[in-house]
């Protein structure tokens, strides 16, 4: 079974065994182990920004995929020169240099196979799989699943001919959706008084409520009151009998005659 680690090391052993290649051809019998990380990561560096100019290239031609043009064009900003490549591919394939390359260990894991029961709707000559792909199909790819996991039956509803059986199921199936109807509105009403219920304190606990009309009204109650009785005290005294300010011992004919 392959790790994380193990994928992430198989470019760099591959760019490490080209960078000691090139280095042998450059006519060195040997290299550092410091020299060749450090020449590795150069390399790698190199071939990702070659590989995003490409992709840029192709992203600018609207295309999902870089072509052979994308490349030149990528090759050409990097600074080198198709001429001199063309000729080192040349006098390698003519020399018949063969460069072997690491074989990077498959992260697929096999899966035992078990042997389970057929299904009661298969036959029993329908119960032997074959087990091999077809051609069309990769190796790396998994096997088809099983016959009975994408066959279809078909399933026919029988209903009873009897009208009496078909008014009772009707009826029987208006009362289902009937309850769960009520079911529903009342969960529904229960939620909704919880929810005004919530509001309705929070509300008091916030705004104390004042009903101002009825504040004024009030006032204006008592100060007709206060004023009646004030109105009531003067028409009292203006009938009361007033007091006699001349001598009580004048006679009626003094009276008179003054």
């Amino acid at each position: 079974m392959a790790t994380d680690n193990d994928d992430q090391d198989f470019p760099f052993h591959v760019n490490s065994h080209a960078v000691s290649l090139l280095a042998k051809n450059c006519g060195f019998d040997s290299i550092q182990r410091s020299a060749l990380h450090t020449l590795t990561e150069t390399l790698e560096d190199y071939l990702e920004n070659l590989l995003a100019k490409t992709h840029l290239y192709a992203e600018l031609g609207n295309r999902t995929r870089p072509n052979y043009h994308d490349v030149i064009r990528s090759l050409e900003e990097s600074g080198m020169q198709l001429p001199e490549l063309g000729n080192y591919l040349n006098q390698h394939r003519e020399d018949r240099v063969h460069i072997p390359l690491a074989n990077q260990k498959s992260s697929i894991q096999t899966e035992e196979k078990y042997n389970f029961l057929s299904s009661d709707d298969e036959e029993e000559e329908n119960t032997e799989e074959t087990t091999s792909l077809p051609e069309y199909a990769p190796s790396h790819m998994p096997k088809f699943p099983s016959r009975h996991s994408f066959r279809q039956t078909p399933v026919y509803i029988h209903r009873p001919d009897d009208p009496q059986r078909v008014r009772e199921l009707n009826s029987q199936q208006s009362r289902v959706v009937e309850e769960n109807l009520k079911r529903l509105m009342s969960a529904e009403n229960q939620l909704l008084r919880r929810h005004d219920t919530m509001e309705a304190d929070m509300f008091d606990l916030s705004v104390p409520i004042v009903n101002y009309e009825s504040a004024i009204q009030r006032k204006k109650r008592v100060k007709r009151a206060h004023t009646g009785d004030i109105r009531s005290i003067t028409t009292k005294n203006d009938h009361s009998p007033k007091p006699n300010n001349n001598n009580n011992n004048t006679t009626p004919s003094e009276i008179s005659t003054r």
